[in-house]
C-alpha cells in the first residue's frame, strides 16, 4: 500500500511537470497514460488526506453537471467558484474564443495542484491554450 501510494505521488509530479511543460491537455492525455492504471484517482486520495476541505471543492468544481461532463472557459460554471470551509477552488479566463474543459482534465489538474500546493494546499496555474485559463486554489487560514 505504501509503495502504491508512493507510486501515486509520483506519478502526481511528472503529471504536473508536462503539464507545466505542455498545457495542451490533449499531448498530456497521451503522454501519462501508460503511467495511469484504469480507476486512477489522480491525486484525490492524497489530497483528502493533506487538505479534506480543498479535496471537497475541487469535487463540487469539477464534477460532471451534465452529459457532456465539461464545461467552458470562460463561462457560466467555470466562473462560479465552489468553496468548503476556507477552501476556495476557481478558474478565471478570457480565453477568446471559449475553450472546452473536460472532467477529468479539471480533477487531474486540481489535485496535482493541491498535492504540490503549499502547507494548506494552495497553488495557482495557469493552462489552457495561449495560457488564458488562471486555475487557483486558496485555502486561507
Amino acid at each position: 500500500m505504501r509503495s502504491q501510494t508512493l507510486l501515486l505521488l509520483l506519478l502526481t509530479l511528472l503529471t504536473a511537470t508536462l503539464t507545466w511543460a505542455t498545457p495542451e491537455a490533449g499531448l498530456l492525455q497521451e503522454i501519462a497514460r501508460p503511467f495511469t492504471k484504469p480507476g486512477s484517482d489522480w491525486g484525490k486520495s492524497c489530497c483528502a488526506k493533506l487538505h479534506p476541505n480543498v479535496q471537497r471543492a475541487i469535487e463540487m468544481y469539477c464534477r460532471p453537471r451534465d452529459r457532456n461532463g465539461g464545461f467552458m472557459v470562460p463561462g457560466a460554471a467555470a466562473n462560479s467558484a465552489k468553496r468548503v470551509g476556507n477552501a476556495i477552488v476557481s478558474i478565471n479566463g478570457g480565453c477568446n474564443p471559449a475553450q472546452w474543459l473536460p472532467w477529468d482534465i479539471c480533477f487531474k489538474q486540481f489535485y496535482s495542484m493541491c498535492v504540490q500546493g503549499n502547507g494548506r494546499g494552495e497553488s495557482q496555474r495557469i493552462y489552457g491554450r495561449d495560457g488564458c485559463q488562471k486555475w487557483g486554489i486558496a485555502n486561507p487560514r
